[in-house]
Order: C-alpha cells, then structure tokens, then sequence
C-alpha cells in the first residue's frame, strides 16, 4: 500500500507535464493558429447573426402586437392569448410586455416540459437564471406606447 501511493503521484505528474507540453503544441503550434482563429471568427458571425435575428422578430412581433391595441382595450384575456401565439409562432420560450419600471403588463402563457425547466438551472446558465438563483435576465425590448395594466 506505501508502494501505491508514491507510483500513483509520479504517474499523475507524467500525465499531466505530457498534457500541458502536448496542449502548448497543440494550442501555440503557428500551423494550427489560423485555424482557431478563424473559428472565433465564425463564431462570432454565428452570434452576430443571431442576435440580428432576434431583434428582428422581436420587432416585428412588437408591429403586430401594436395593431392588436383596440383588442388590449377591449378584452384582455383574448389579448393575452394573441400575445401568447405570437410568441409560440417566433419560438420564444417566453415573452412579456414591461412598464418603464420593469413591471409586467402582459405576460404569454407558456408552459416548457418540465425537462426543460429542470436543464435551465444546470450549468452556467443557472447563475443568469433568475429561476433558478436570483439572476439578472437579458431580453430585447421594443417599447409599446399607452398600454394600460391587466392587473
């Protein structure tokens, strides 16, 4: 058993100078550079574009949501499920119209699958998740002018 120890701590030791020398080639050699390089590159494209896809569909459910202000008035209830049908036609897991202090006016009613609720609070996005711990959510807002509460 004294034996063991002693070879699992030099094995543990070759392994990990073997990784770090092989990872420094790997990462520094001036033939791979290029190609990390331009994965950031396109990575960022990738981001770049989605965002430019968001905010686009954002804007345009807010037109639509706009036109719907005689329905606001009238009957809340069918507003709030136009409200919840354009969000599930853009495939956005939630949707909500804000006041200038942050509190809702309206809100879509949609319900994920629980697996999905459950995969939000694992990970990384779990601290951003205010569901989870209290985090501060990022959403694209596009203001709506004179809506009145629907509480």
């Amino acid at each position: 058993m004294i034996a063991v120890v002693p070879a699992v701590l030099v094995a543990w030791w070759v392994a990990s100078v073997n990784l770090d020398r092989g990872l420094d080639r790997l990462f520094l050699d001036p033939a791979t550079a290029p190609s990390w390089k331009n994965s950031v590159i396109v990575s960022q494209a990738y981001l770049n574009e989605h965002q430019r896809s968001i905010q686009a569909e954002t804007n345009f459910m807010a037109a639509d949501i706009a036109r719907a202000k005689p329905q606001f008035d009238q009957d809340i209830d069918r507003f709030r499920q136009l409200f919840t049908t354009q969000a599930l036609l853009r495939n956005m897991p939630a949707a909500m119209m804000l006041r200038s202090d942050q509190s809702i006016i309206v809100k879509a009613d949609i319900r994920l699958p629980p697996q999905v609720q459950d995969r939000r609070c694992r990970g990384r996005a779990a601290g951003r998740d205010r569901r989870c711990r209290g985090g501060r959510r990022h959403a694209a807002g596009i203001p709506i002018t004179s809506a009145r509460s629907s509480s």
